[in-house]
């Protein structure tokens, strides 16, 4: 959510709360519980957590890092909210124009969000449309010296007890 709402803010400039909500409905189409409105508000379970995210909790989830409010109510991005835009743009891209559905729009914004705070490190993308060959066949050519068979029952008789086990050596 906080990645693809900075992407929204940065496509417009600035945006408030409401704006950012209605865009983000429209790209991620909550389903479930996340769709219903709460009980005594006109707000659904999704709306009302970015609502959150970006009121009550605006200093502590690291979104006013990202981010800056003006006096009448809109945000726009910081230079460490750009750069973490420019970082994570691929990914953001596909989340945003793929058809993963709810579910996996939810799971793969978990998992850019996970590398992201890991600097350096960003989500492996794959594309699906590259053909991959596993399991064919190789020819292998090696040489192996085989040992003499004399020599190894020599050594066996040389160092096995009567019963079975293995002499020890002098000075063990």
């Amino acid at each position: 959510m906080i990645l693809s709402a900075l992407y929204f803010i940065n496509e417009e400039g600035k945006l408030n709360t409401s704006e950012i909500i209605k865009k983000l409905e429209a790209a991620l189409s909550p389903t479930g519980e996340d769709a219903e409105i709460l009980s005594g508000r006109s707000d659904t379970k999704f709306s009302q957590k970015f609502r959150n995210l970006m009121g009550s909790h605006y200093s502590s989830n690291g979104m006013k890092e990202l981010t800056t409010k003006s006096s009448d109510g809109y945000f726009s991005l910081t230079d460490q909210g750009k750069q973490l835009l420019d970082d994570n743009i691929e990914s953001i891209n596909i989340l945003l124009n793929a058809a993963f559905g709810y579910d996996g729009v939810k799971a793969f914004s978990r998992a850019i969000q996970k590398t992201s705070r890991n600097k350096g490190e960003k989500a492996f993308i794959y594309d699906e449309n590259t053909v991959i060959e596993e399991g064919s066949v190789k020819a292998v050519s090696a040489k192996r010296k085989q040992r003499s068979k004399k020599l190894r029952e020599a050594a066996i008789a040389k160092y096995t007890e009567a019963d079975g086990t293995t002499k020890r050596h002098q000075g063990e």
